[in-house]
């Protein structure tokens, strides 16, 4: 047997093109902890907002519902804003949760 075949066996992408699309997209590492450490300290700073804010709004149980759920779509947004492009294959939608991300950072 060939020692390219051997190759070519143990690693099937070897001989794909350089064009081909990729099957899982491909996240640097550092963006991965940024993302880790940016959304531990941004899900602390919004429940401490929600903590000393909502209870203390008018409206029940029903306003302090829909604070809980926009601040948890903040905490998720802001740093899936930064991740959209490497991991939304489709450009509309990875620009438009981009822009929710920015929107939602101020």
């Amino acid at each position: 047997m060939s020692d390219s075949a051997v190759t070519t066996a143990e690693n099937p992408a070897e001989g794909a093109p350089d064009d081909a699309p990729r099957s899982t997209p491909h996240v640097p590492d550092r963006l991965i902890h940024f993302v880790l450490r940016a959304t531990l300290i941004l899900a602390l700073l919004h429940a401490y907002i929600g903590w000393r804010v909502l209870p203390d709004l008018p409206g029940g149980a029903v306003v302090f519902a829909a604070g809980v759920a926009v601040l948890a779509l903040s905490t998720l947004l802001i740093p899936w804003g930064r991740l959209a492009r490497f991991v939304i294959a489709r450009q509309p939608l990875s620009d438009y949760v981009t822009w929710a991300g920015v929107l939602a950072m101020g």
